[in-house]
């Protein structure tokens, strides 16, 4: 059973203080602020393993929680994570505390499985976009789109109305543009492919 949390213990900490965010890093815990829906910030820390893990396994438009000491409990997401630009450890995190009845708008990656059936017959496989802003409530957005691309043929192209999205997420844009497309092959290589194909036989 895994022990990968989506849960933050947080503890209270001074914002004003470079020195007390090295030290806090030093002892496995990274400093951060929860911000949002009109509340003042609220300055935390919380444990490296533990952020690194559960973002690791649960991705960055998963709905997370800050259990602050004391007993506050904050829905939120992962608005930013500053890094180190030489060791690229992470040094802060903003969260974003979230209205549950209000819609967000997060960007999913898009990721295609499959040989088209237009390629085997010698088009070209294009990918026109690798991530998709999409609308929906807290904890409904996923964080990755697999598209299989297996049928799709020569000519043809997957738009965003073809994705398929769980209840009460859709696209963010109004144009229902492609993600995705096959292009058709040019005449010298639909004549090459049929030469393929009859030596074949």
């Amino acid at each position: 059973m895994s022990n990968i949390q989506d849960v933050f213990k947080a503890e209270a900490r001074s914002p004003r203080s470079k020195g007390g965010a090295r030290k806090l890093r030093a002892a496995g815990r990274l400093p951060a602020v929860v911000y949002g829906q009109q509340q003042e910030p609220l300055h935390v820390s919380v444990s490296t393993k533990d952020f690194i893990e559960g973002r690791k396994h649960f991705g960055r438009t998963h709905l997370y929680h800050v259990d602050i000491e004391g007993g506050q409990k904050i829905p939120v997401l992962i608005k930013d994570i500053q890094v180190d630009r030489f060791n690229r450890d992470v040094q802060h995190i903003d969260f974003w505390a979230v209205d549950m009845s209000k819609d967000v708008t997060l960007r999913a990656d898009l990721e295609m499985t499959g040989r088209p059936a237009g390629v085997v017959k010698g088009g070209k496989f294009r990918q026109l976009r690798r991530n998709v802003d999409l609308v929906g409530r807290p904890g409904t957005i996923p964080n990755k789109l697999v598209i299989d691309i297996t049928s799709l043929d020569a000519g043809e192209s997957i738009r965003l109305e073809n994705l398929d999205l769980p209840e009460g997420v859709k696209p963010a844009a109004e144009d229902n543009h492609a993600v995705c497309m096959v292009a058709a092959p040019k005449r010298g290589q639909l004549e090459q492919q049929a030469k393929k194909e009859a030596a074949g036989k």
